[in-house]
């Protein structure tokens, strides 16, 4: 396991850049979250990227949710200790119960805090038709400023377009693109090692107005000029993020926001709505109040539960140890192919997008520690 240490000042002045990105803003995304493997208060690891979606969980990829245990909002810079933030270990993860490790399906997690971060969150999308084929998004993080190279001590950010699922297909003709997945690249930029988890977002005029429209997942390298990144769609799955946020933290149920230029869709949402704000492109940012109660009986006035709607779209589908015994299958079939053209891709996670030809591996971020620290 290759590591990385953010305190030896290994970075060169090229070093800004997710990759072909540029640094954020300071406090531009308070609901940002890294999460960290804390082994002691001295040693401890940056290895996933997280968003903040009420008061008391983030959201992430599923194949993060083992790998860390302390949550940290209101980071800028990982090696400065004197500025000011929060720090949660995690009290409970859920992760998708459909996710797959060979081939990232369902690729969600939510994490439960030991507290209650008095940072605002982000704005979940549940418009299917958000973002369009074509419209920009940005992704953000710590992550590696290129494939398997080096990460940033400070979260940088990179436009990049949306391509549809379609094409995506066609770019991975040998992997599964279905539509829990968002597919999103441009010429020389992506995110990389270390960003999975971390939010693509449809950019507003400040954090309140952002949407969430993504997590960080998978992809063949960074920046492959052939395959764009991978991203955890958020409107497909946005029931059982709401549904799970509301049985791990009750008191969440008060505090959702979402957001959607679905008439029907909202009303469906807003049994106790208290405000209605209107975007410049005219879709309605909705504050929902609402006990675990009113939210459980929102749930059975809808035409299908959550749960009945994932298995409604994995019905003639193969079990999930077919698909991962397929899956196994497929990879390696594909990766013979591959190295046969002298271009050996490596799919993996932790966006756990890897370079070419590199075995599967995580890259761990030293974090500098603070002595007052304390350990999880």
């Amino acid at each position: 396991m290759q590591k990385y240490n953010n305190s030896n000042n290994q970075y060169g002045e090229d070093s800004y850049r997710i990759v072909g990105g540029s640094p954020t803003a300071v406090n531009r995304y308070p609901y940002l979250v890294t999460l960290i493997q804390t082994y002691s208060p001295t040693v401890m690891y940056q290895l996933c990227g997280g968003v903040l979606i009420a008061p008391d969980v983030v959201l992430t990829a599923g194949h993060c949710a083992s790998k860390v245990n302390t949550a940290q909002i209101g980071r800028y810079d990982l090696s400065d200790w004197s500025e000011s933030f929060e720090s949660f270990t995690i009290a409970q993860a859920i992760t998708h119960p459909l996710f797959n490790k060979v081939n990232y399906l369902y690729d969600y997690a939510l994490l439960k805090l030991s507290g209650t971060s008095t940072y605002p969150y982000v704005k979940l999308n549940d418009n299917p038709s958000v973002p369009g084929v074509g419209s920009w998004a940005n992704v953000i993080g710590w992550g590696a400023t290129e494939s398997g190279g080096l990460s940033s001590n400070t979260p940088n950010e990179v436009s990049i377009q949306v391509t549809s699922n379609d094409q995506c297909k066609t770019d991975y003709s040998v992997e599964q693109i279905t539509d829990t997945m968002l597919c999103a690249s441009s010429s020389g930029k992506d995110a990389c090692q270390g960003d999975s988890g971390g939010p693509l977002i449809v950019k507003g005029a400040d954090s309140l107005q952002d949407i969430l429209v993504g997590i960080v997942s998978w992809g063949y390298g960074c920046a492959d000029p052939l395959h764009p990144g991978v991203y955890s769609r958020i409107s497909t799955c946005i029931d059982w993020i709401e549904q799970n946020t509301c049985s791990m933290s009750p008191q969440s149920c008060v505090q959702i926001m979402s957001t959607s230029t679905d008439d029907s869709s909202s009303a469906a949402r807003n049994s106790s709505e208290v405000g209605n704000i209107a975007n410049s492109d005219g879709s309605r940012v909705n504050l929902v109040i609402r006990s675990p109660s009113e939210y459980a009986q929102q749930m059975n006035q809808k035409n299908h539960s959550a749960i009945y709607k994932i298995l409604l779209r994995d019905l003639g589908k193969p079990t999930v140890l077919t698909m991962t015994v397929f899956g196994c299958l497929l990879f390696s079939v594909s990766l013979a192919l591959l190295v046969l053209k002298g271009s050996a891709y490596i799919k993996q996670g932790s966006r756990e997008k890897k370079s070419t030809a590199t075995p599967k591996q995580d890259i761990e971020v030293a974090v500098p520690s603070s002595p007052n620290m304390p350990e999880p």
